[in-house]
């Protein structure tokens, strides 16, 4: 990580320091490792990863689905325009 001090303003590049640790959740681990984490707090952060990892799995289903959707219309037009040109050329 690295932090600019612009200006020879240390207190605004302390600042951005402090937001840069807290925003990777620098302070949090180092609470973990000092104390602990409690088996509530524990169980809470699996489920919210568990909730997460759903989501996303939710999402690419939909995705593929919509996609699946997307080549049956798609035939179904190829398909309509050959029974066009066949009932044409009759």
């Amino acid at each position: 990580m690295e932090v600019i001090v612009k200006y020879n303003d240390a207190t605004k590049a302390y600042k951005v320091l402090m937001k840069k640790l807290k925003k990777e959740g620098f302070f949090e681990e180092m609470t973990k490792r000092k104390y602990g984490a409690s088996r509530r707090v524990k169980r809470r952060e699996k489920d919210k990863r568990a909730l997460i990892v759903y989501k996303k799995e939710q999402a690419k289903k939909k995705l593929i689905k919509e996609r699946e959707e997307e080549r049956k219309t798609i035939a179904v037009k190829k398909q309509s325009k050959k029974m066009r040109k066949n009932y044409q050329q009759k």
